[in-house]
């Protein structure tokens, strides 16, 4: 079956997705060896850039990459599994998905006290 551009579209914006997911693995992983076995100054350090404006932003980004990413993940699997799926109402499910958890994540980042 032939993708349409925006089912395209929806796979390039998965892809990029997962590599900002990816590249975010290792700074969360040093937070965490800064938390276990580090200093506990230098974890205040890194883990206080979540409590800035800039860290809540890339919070949210990240939020919503792993909503879209999951979502359209999903979608792209439902697609396999079954041709005769229609593709226009899945592509709209995966975006209205993805759009639920990247609201729900930045509500829950910007709550005040979170990430103090």
């Amino acid at each position: 079956m032939v993708e349409s551009r925006a089912e395209r579209l929806a796979g390039a914006l998965r892809r990029v997705a997962g590599l900002a997911l990816l590249l975010t693995l290792p700074l969360l992983a040093l937070e965490t060896f800064l938390l276990a076995y580090g200093d506990p100054q230098l974890y205040a350090g890194v883990a206080g850039f979540w409590a800035t404006p800039s860290g809540r932003a890339v919070a949210i980004l990240l939020v919503a990459a792993l909503s879209f990413h999951g979502a359209d993940g999903l979608r792209a699997v439902a697609v396999d599994a079954w041709p005769r799926a229609r593709r226009g109402g899945l592509l709209a499910a995966s975006f209205l998905l993805a759009g639920l958890g990247a609201a729900v994540g930045a509500f829950l980042v910007l709550r005040p006290g979170v990430m103090a």
